[in-house]
């Protein structure tokens, strides 16, 4: 019959408690999953201890062992949690990127291709002629044509692609203000009639959409490459980390041990220069807003819907931090050897 695991807990607590009382003075136990002799100092260190897994390797070692190294690899698989979500909304951000950047240069297209029927006008109409275009009672050319199918273009193309209600879900006259501003919005919306400057300053507005996108789209690419190298190289670290950290360190030598420091290190510089190159790339990584040409931190724009804001910085500090404690580890089990 197996006895309960819990017993043992309770067997090496009340041996430890009664002969420390009975020594007067603190004792050691052995772990060889934690690599050596632990002094036990207090009662709240044998609390920890024993409330360990570990502590039941001298009775089963090997389950404890195998037990041990699928923990330590679920671990170190856990280290980059971050940066996966980063790259799949960089490809979201990226398909429906390119998708605006192609509806704007359709419509374009098709506002290029219109026939004004007052080729004389070459101007914009005056803020007076706006005003009057919203006078029920005013009168203004029948010819309406041309503007409606400026509108007619915009929902065939911008208001038509596949994200726009999941993103936008805002009606034409909002959503063209904030592309091609509040002025040329109001002609294309109230004004009755398409006259050539007007067909021209729609036609240059589609093209600075398109075009900011376009820009957009290759910081984009770039980002994603980023993300792309960055797990590359944590998840080669967190491999190394892996291995590293499966070896019990009581039966390493001095010079496997200073071997292992050596390898920690280098782990610890790979993380450090990581993080060194993504906070330059944040400190210059500023970019135009695709809707506008206002200015805005391309992570903190594309990663607004994540909990973390630096995805590589997180995922790149975790696994620093967890090389940084087990090289703390190896150091310390260097000074019991010496």
């Amino acid at each position: 019959m197996r006895t309960r695991p819990v017993s043992y807990p309770i067997v090496i607590l009340s041996a430890i408690f009664i002969g420390t009382l009975a020594l007067g003075a603190p004792i050691s136990i052995t772990d060889p999953a934690l690599g050596g002799w632990i002094p036990l100092l207090d009662f709240s260190t044998v609390l920890a201890f024993v409330g360990s897994p570990t502590t039941l390797s001298p009775f089963q070692p090997s389950e404890l062992l195998q037990a041990r190294s699928v923990a330590t690899s679920g671990l170190a698989s856990s280290l980059i949690t971050w940066i996966p979500r980063a790259k799949a909304i960089v490809q979201t951000e990226q398909e429906r990127t390119r998708a605006e950047r192609d509806a704007f240069k359709h419509f374009g297209d098709r506002v290029s291709a219109l026939e004004p029927p007052s080729p004389s006008s070459t101007t914009l109409p005056s803020d007076h002629e706006f005003t009057r275009s919203l006078d029920p009672h005013s009168s203004s050319p029948s010819t309406t044509e041309g503007i409606d199918a400026i509108q007619q273009a915009y929902r065939d193309t911008v208001l038509s692609t596949p994200h726009y209600d999941e993103e936008y879900n805002e009606p034409l006259v909002q959503n063209m203000a904030t592309e091609f501003g509040e002025d040329l919005t109001t002609a294309i919306t109230t004004h009755s009639q398409l006259t050539p400057s007007l067909q021209q300053a729609v036609v240059q507005a589609a093209t600075a959409a398109s075009v900011r996108r376009a820009r957009f789209s290759n910081r984009l690419n770039d980002e994603a490459a980023t993300l792309t190298d960055a797990e590359q190289t944590l998840t080669t670290t967190g491999k190394q980390y892996e291995q590293i950290t499966e070896q019990p360190r009581h039966h390493q030598s001095v010079e496997d041990l200073q071997k292992t420091h050596q390898q920690l290190t280098t782990c610890l510089e790979t993380c450090e220069q990581l993080i060194e190159g993504r906070q330059t790339q944040r400190t210059d990584g500023h970019t135009a807003e695709p809707h506008t040409d206002e200015i805005v931190d391309l992570q903190e724009y594309v990663y607004y819907s994540l909990d973390v804001t630096y995805p590589v910085l997180v995922d790149a500090t975790t696994v620093l931090e967890h090389c940084t404690t087990e090289r703390r580890r190896v150091e310390d089990e260097l000074v019991l050897r010496m």
